[in-house]
């Protein structure tokens, strides 16, 4: 045992050490004493087993203190090899690989075991497992004195700060004239900004548009656009960006869409997310979950271990999402760590989106069916539509605009803090949502069925220290942020970028050149899918379902509602803007990125079903 407890306190302490000097760890102190304990028992239980097995008659021969540093190395050199050389190695490659990596490490071991003898004693490991443990609780004291790991930071630009607010429609906030006094601290900063009234959405869900944001390109040139898309390192994100530049990069979201897993947390340092644990990141976590059922001795399918101490570990679903005052604690200690040096932070809140839970402000708590609604697909048009009595319309809103009021409350709060630490003073503001909501417009709920108004038109404004508060009908995409932000902190914008920045307008440069069209896509299953083009007002949309193509025709001057589509009464307009959609659709997908599918584990999958994103 004592054997197993000094080399698993060693392996724990080298990865510990390593990650750290790496520049860009996710450990926390508060994080380390965990990861030791784990280390220690798991090393614990191998020491413990092969002392009992040396004690049989016909294992005699084996010395628990050469073959548990046998297996340390092998482990070790193991894991890093399937890491990051060879992690896409199968069978019978990858037994072949576990086979050279443990045969060449039992021999040293074996012998380093027979040149130490008895060591370790107990009083050797006391001494390691000591200084393992001041590791850990020295962490905790040099927590507020030892800067965020990465390169020197820079101090003398302007902070960028990045809300993105779920599931948020337009026509629900003050500013844009919703009756109800549901978001009084958005409206507040929104009257000493730059409100934009055409501000749209790359997709009408999460996932593809957050690739959008960070990379500057449209869904088909990304190729995140399905519920397992992960984006790949082709294009250079908004964080990256930043993070070449000196400024500290944090990412704070409670999305299903889970940063890292999707690889939506490229450039960012510092990571606050929901979904994949952080134990999961570790040496011999990581480990197991790449290598069982590729190597002998272990036999499971890739994720049954860890989806096992989930199950039996983890609280419940709801429990585990992150609310926007856990989000917002974690962006204050973050900002209060790095002090006085730049940041880009991306907070992304999620609460208004469903389930919505109520606050009893206007509708009571407790949870809403969606029983009624469309049937034929999860792409409109439905074949057939069930009426939706008016109370229970009128609860799903009351409830919707509950959930928007106790996020604004909060993003209250924060705000007030950053008011408190001069931050408004030197930091840009944006705040956007993802995509809309769909409250039976158009024959079913929620979002991600349609491009309708009500869920990819967004609210947008932008603060930008120095610059006179000024309302705008110019054309934006969620394409436009990135390089606009770049733009304002002074930083090369990558050629690959599609957007167009409208830094100039918020400089009030009189040359700005404003976006002419808005382009959005949604992707549900091979075979249904959904182009939108809205050029001075007239917006056509072609929808791809297996068993029909329709394309419609609106002018939202006169139809802002979307209900009535022109296609049979000007076909030569709706012909034009269908032929001017379609070039785009060829250009966007010419420079398609590679992308990997990601594999769901049932936690992941249970977060997607509740929201709504999983049937």
């Amino acid at each position: 045992m004592f054997a197993g407890i000094f080399w698993g306190t060693i392996v724990c302490l080298v990865e510990v050490v390593l990650r750290l000097l790496a520049g860009r760890s996710f450990l926390t102190p508060a994080m380390i004493p965990g990861i030791i304990l784990l280390y220690v028992v798991y090393w614990a239980l191998v020491g413990v087993t092969f002392t009992i097995a040396s004690r049989l008659a016909f294992l005699r021969a084996l010395r628990p203190n050469g073959i548990v540093p046998a297996l340390a190395i092998g482990f070790t050199l193991h894991a890093v090899l399937i890491r990051h050389l060879f992690s896409e190695l199968v069978p019978p490659g990858s037994t072949i690989l576990w086979v050279l990596c443990y045969g060449a490490a039992i021999p040293l071991g074996i012998a380093l075991g027979r040149g130490i003898g008895d060591f370790p004693r107990g009083r050797h490991t006391l001494v390691v497992l000591s200084c393992g443990l001041a590791l850990a609780f020295g962490s905790y004291f040099m927590a507020g004195i030892v800067k965020a790991p990465g390169r020197p930071g820079v101090t003398d630009r302007q902070n960028v700060f990045i809300l993105m607010i779920d599931t948020l429609r337009k026509d629900h906030v003050g500013v844009y004239g919703y009756p109800r006094n549901v978001t009084p601290h958005l409206d507040r900063l929104a009257r000493d900004a730059r409100i934009f009234d055409r501000a749209y959405s790359t997709s009408s869900w999460t996932h593809p548009a957050i690739a959008s944001l960070f990379t500057s390109q449209y869904p088909s040139s990304h190729g995140v656009e399905t519920k397992v898309s992960s984006l790949t390192g082709r294009f250079e994100t908004l964080a990256e960006s930043f993070e070449r530049e000196g400024y500290r990069t944090g990412i704070f979201s409670a999305s299903a869409f889970v940063p890292e897993i999707y690889g939506l947390d490229q450039g960012f340092q510092h990571e606050v997310s929901m979904g994949k644990p952080a134990y999961e990141k570790l040496l011999i976590t990581e480990y197991f979950g790449r290598t069982a059922g590729k190597i002998p001795l272990l036999p499971w399918r890739g994720r049954d271990l860890i989806t096992l101490f989930e199950e039996k570990c983890r609280p419940a679903l709801l429990k585990d999402w992150l609310t926007t005052p856990r989000l917002g604690d974690g962006f204050r200690r973050w900002v209060d760590r790095i002090g006085d040096e730049n940041f880009f932070a991306y907070v992304h809140v999620r609460e208004p989106h469903a389930p919505y839970v109520g606050r009893g402000n206007y509708a009571p708590p407790g949870p809403v069916d969606f029983t009624y609604g469309a049937s034929g697909g999860t792409l409109y048009p439905f074949d057939t539509a069930t009426p939706v009595p008016g109370d229970s319309l009128r609860l799903r809103i009351d409830k919707y605009d509950d959930d928007i009021w106790a996020v604004d409350r909060t993003i209250g709060d924060l705000f007030y803090w950053m008011e408190e630490r001069g931050l408004f003073e030197n930091t840009i503001v944006i705040v956007t949502a993802d995509h809309g909501e769909e409250f039976y417009e158009h024959r079913s709920w929620k979002h991600g069925t349609s491009l309708f108004e009500e869920l990819v038109a967004i609210p947008l404004f932008v603060h930008v220290p120095g610059a006179a508060p000024a309302r705008s009908r110019d054309y934006v995409s969620m394409i436009d942020i990135a390089p606009t932000l770049l733009d304002l902190a002074g930083i090369a914008i990558p050629e690959a970028y599609r957007g167009h920045s409208f830094a100039p307008l918020l400089r009030g440069d009189p040359r700005f050149e404003p976006r002419s069209e808005i382009f959005a896509e949604l992707a549900r299953a091979p075979g249904a899918e959904a182009q939108m083009l809205l050029v001075d007002g007239e917006k056509v949309i072609q929808y791809w379902k297996p068993s029909r193509e329709v394309v419609e025709l609106y002018d939202l001057g006169e139809d802002p509602g979307e209900q009535s589509t022109m296609i049979a009464r000007d076909s030569i307009r709706a012909n034009a803007l269908l032929q001017k959609l379609r070039d785009t659709i060829e250009e966007a997908r010419l420079i398609r990125g590679s992308t990997d599918d990601v594999e769901l584990d049932p936690n992941l999958e249970k977060q997607l079903r509740a929201m709504g994103y999983l049937e």
